[in-house]
């Protein structure tokens, strides 16, 4: 039998983030527990002792808001490192939820990317089949969420793309509204759901805030564990 990855588990904010997140995400981390060894670190120095260590994690799960402060930049840089070199990090969890806004860019320009937020909404996405590193036949088509979304994102690094509907006047609309969809013209950059090449490694967003079954099978996707 193959042995199991390793996926390590960034905490890096407020305890009261990564308690918000086990007892919010349970589903999920069950999921993870049965795919992979999964280790935690609560604390920037016990992050910087995995991703310093001989075996570093196969896969980096960031799942509250912690990275994105000034004072855990050590921890940013070392990621960055760890991600150009072949490694992947995916930030998702309650980060989109917790994060201060101005701070998202920032971040990401660590890695190389114009990626900063757009918007806080409700949308239906739909899998962009020509993006890169995508498992399509494992992802569901489309769904509806509520989502930080990112803007400044490249078509192949989006995973997702926002979709708009034809405007009616008709009092069936509701049932347009489920029948004629198309790309929204209006936001070519914005994704909830991104997912770019950086150096040897992948970089991985997921702004969902509400913790939907849709969004583990991409959590599962992005960590490889599909």
């Amino acid at each position: 039998m193959a042995s199991k990855p390793t996926i390590a588990i960034f905490y890096l904010g407020h305890p009261s983030e990564s308690e918000a997140h086990e007892s919010g995400n349970k589903r999920l981390l069950n999921t993870l527990a049965g795919k992979a060894v999964v280790i935690r670190a609560n604390s920037p120095k016990h992050a910087l002792d995995i991703l310093r260590g001989k075996s570093t994690p196969a896969r980096i799960f960031v799942a509250d808001s912690g990275l994105s402060e000034p004072t855990n930049r050590p921890v940013l840089d070392s990621l960055v490192n760890y991600t150009k070199h072949g490694g992947t990090v995916l930030v998702g969890g309650i980060f989109s939820t917790t994060a201060q806004w101005d701070k998202f860019g920032p971040m990401f320009a660590a890695w190389g990317l114009p990626w900063a937020v757009t918007s806080y909404t409700k949308q239906t996405i739909v899998l962009n089949r020509a993006s890169a590193g995508t498992p399509n036949a494992t992802l569901p088509a489309e769904y509806y969420l509520k989502a930080t979304f990112l803007k400044n994102v490249d078509d192949v690094a989006r995973w997702y793309k926002t979709k708009v509907y034809f405007d009616s006047d008709d009092e069936e609309d509701e049932e347009m509204r489920a029948a004629v969809l198309r790309p929204n013209p209006l936001t070519p950059t914005e994704t909830a759901v991104a997912f770019a090449k950086v150096g040897d490694g992948w970089l991985g967003y997921l702004g969902d805030v509400n913790c939907q079954a849709e969004t583990d099978a991409i959590t599962l996707a992005m960590l490889d564990l599909m």
